[in-house]
């Protein structure tokens, strides 16, 4: 709230009194400056209240906080010393506004020292259970997981016991119904509260991000993308067909220009946590293209759950029953708990796997670490982690296991033997 009252004024101030013209008193102070008379004022006046109204849209963005308490207080500085020096009798009372500004430069400081802090510290999206970055109680984020359990059932010693980042419990689930021992762990008690619900046979329900994907969905028929292609284009099980038919049918300029702004870090920014948006990769639309076409390329469509999910927000018809189907009972233990307070806090060795999903994506180096010292701490002999993430891999093994995920979203999966 704080952050929106910051960004409220400087809308008001460039918007509402310089670019629309209504605050007379500012265009009388502006054209007072000696060579500004005339158009000459006009012109630094809806400059100004350009660079107002982007401070408001910076606000709002929560980038770089400590930077844009920097720049308002420099422009404000600025502005009040010319209007002091040269536009004093146009200012109704100089005292007043001296102190109501110093006044707003405190706000402003302590929306950027709380923004900066909550970012410095150990404290992730995770944690606090919202992408947004602003207060408020924990929410769920993820009805489904788009984690293909396949790659964690393949490098998992049969029978093992499993350390599972909860999430929305589909992996979890998975896993235990094919015979792994497996605990569920998430900081989110919201994410834990669905996951058991799950568990114990309820039906999906959207969180967050799954209200995000069908707000983009409604978008595509607008695209090109009508549903009856992209249920054509889904039925399809032969990869060579579904990469023709993408480019034929499906990839065209209007989805590219919609991807390339709304996956701009500069919008991303407005809606999601900073520490989150750092892990996007640079030009996130190319990206997500390039890993869709490494998808159709490698698994086909028709008995693919996670991009009949993301495409059309259902599951494919007359498919072989799921493994993480709700009518199915899972033994899970689900924990509300930090990962890495729970691994380092209990006996050695007791996981043969840890399957963390993205944990790491927007978590600060202090934290990976001690993530990490923690699953070396909780790993049996043998046992293997499985990390994703929505960054570029590093090397080429963490490029094909990638690949081999049946959802597109993933960058990088890192499968590690611990020693």
């Amino acid at each position: 709230m704080p952050r929106l009252a910051v960004a409220l004024v400087w809308l008001y101030q460039g918007l509402w009194c310089k670019l629309l013209g209504r605050c007379p008193g500012h265009r009388a102070i502006v054209q007072a400056v000696p060579g500004l008379s005339g158009g000459a004022g006009t012109a630094v006046l809806l400059g100004l209240g350009t660079i107002e109204t982007g401070l408001a849209v910076w606000v709002l963005s929560g980038w770089r906080p400590r930077w844009a308490a920097a720049t308002q207080t420099l422009l404000l500085v600025g502005m009040n010393g010319g209007g002091l020096l040269w536009g004093r009798e146009h200012i109704a009372d100089p005292g007043a506004m001296v102190t109501q500004n110093l006044a707003f430069l405190t706000l402003v400081w302590l929306v950027a020292g709380r923004a900066a802090d909550r970012g410095d510290g150990e404290t992730t999206p995770w944690s606090r259970g919202r992408l947004d970055g602003r207060p408020g109680p924990p929410q769920l984020l993820f009805s489904r997981m788009h984690e293909d359990w396949r790659v964690e059932a393949e490098v998992f010693r049969p029978g093992g016991r499993i350390f599972c980042i909860a999430s929305s419990g589909d992996t979890a689930m998975a896993l235990a119904r094919r015979g792994f021992q497996v605990t569920a762990v998430d900081v989110n008690p919201a994410q834990i509260e669905y996951a058991r619900a799950r568990a114990a046979g309820a039906q999906p329900g959207p969180g967050v991000v799954d209200r995000q994907q069908a707000i983009a969905r409604r978008l595509l028929p607008w695209l090109g993308l009508s549903t009856r292609d992209l249920r054509e284009f889904l039925l399809l099980d032969d990869p060579s067909e579904q990469t023709a038919f993408w480019h034929r049918r499906l990839d065209n300029f209007r989805l590219r220009w919609l991807l390339r702004i709304g996956l701009h870090k500069a919008l991303l920014r407005l809606g999601h946590d900073r520490s989150f948006v750092s892990f996007v990769p640079p030009r996130f639309d190319l990206v997500i293209l390039g890993r869709l076409e490494r998808t159709w390329a490698n698994h086909p469509n028709r008995e693919n759950p996670y991009v009949w999910r993301l495409l059309l927000g259902e599951d494919p018809p007359a498919r072989t029953p799921d493994a993480t189907a709700p009518e199915t009972p899972a033994e899970v233990e689900f924990l509300c708990a930090d990962a890495a307070e729970y691994l380092a806090s209990g006996p050695q060795g007791r996981f043969d796997g840890f399957t963390l999903s993205n944990v790491l994506d927007a978590a600060p180096p202090a934290y990976g670490e001690r993530l990490l010292a923690a699953v070396r701490h909780a790993a049996a002999p043998g046992a293997v982690m499985v990390l994703r993430s929505f960054a570029e891999p590093r090397n080429a093994q963490q490029a094909a296991w990638a690949a081999r995920d049946r959802s597109p979203l993933w960058g990088s999966i890192e499968v590690t033997g611990i020693d």
